[in-house]
């Protein structure tokens, strides 16, 4: 009788132990499934920028995107611009405009890492001279569409926050009489998102 339960008991522990293997597999795959759906998907970002002087100047850019996994994120950006040229007899200038983005993240994983982002918008342009110079400008609009690509670097600074730098673009804009295409360095333009 005690060799039965013995060897029950050793058939049972024989059992269980494989059972048990397989339900923490189970509770880690659950626990991993859980902690990507915690990733924080949407971010929110922009920068605002300003000077005085010759030139006032005020504008601010905002997004918002969805990131679709670690390497790509899609979006819709709106931006506004304001310059006035106090010494031009109030010359000034406004800009508006809004596209959709999407962004290529090279090392993702990495604290540093490097992307690539291709946007395409529209932008309106409004153009008041109240001035002496030029009577017969009072004001203008301009509507120009375009696209851009864009490279820059992105420093995660944790889970939550990311500081980003443009270096560098190629884009085209075309109204209805003229068509640009450039290339260049631009001036480094740091931006903060935030994930959520």
């Amino acid at each position: 009788m005690r060799q039965c339960i013995i060897t029950l008991c050793a058939i049972f522990i024989i059992y269980l132990f494989p059972q048990i293997g397989i339900a923490q597999s189970q509770i880690d795959s659950i626990s991993d499934h859980k902690s990507e759906q915690r990733d924080r998907k949407f971010i929110f970002g922009g920068q605002i920028s300003g000077s005085l002087g010759d030139v006032d100047q005020f504008g601010f850019n905002s997004y918002v995107g969805y990131r679709l996994n670690k390497r790509f994120t899609t979006g819709v950006e709106f931006g506004y611009n304001s310059v006035n040229v106090p010494f031009m007899e109030s010359f000034s200038a406004k800009s508006f405009g809004y596209s959709i983005f999407g962004r290529y993240t090279f090392n993702p994983d990495d604290r540093l890492s490097v992307f690539a982002q291709l946007s395409a918008g529209q932008n309106i342009v409004t153009i008041t001279n109240n001035a002496n110079l030029h009577p017969g400008l009072v004001s203008s609009s301009i509507d120009s569409f375009g696209s851009s690509i864009d490279l820059g670097i992105k420093y995660k600074i944790n889970d939550r926050f990311n500081f980003l730098l443009d270096i560098g673009n190629v884009f085209y804009n075309f109204t209805s009489s003229n068509l640009i295409f450039d290339f260049g360095l631009r001036s480094f333009s740091p931006r903060f998102e935030i994930k959520f």
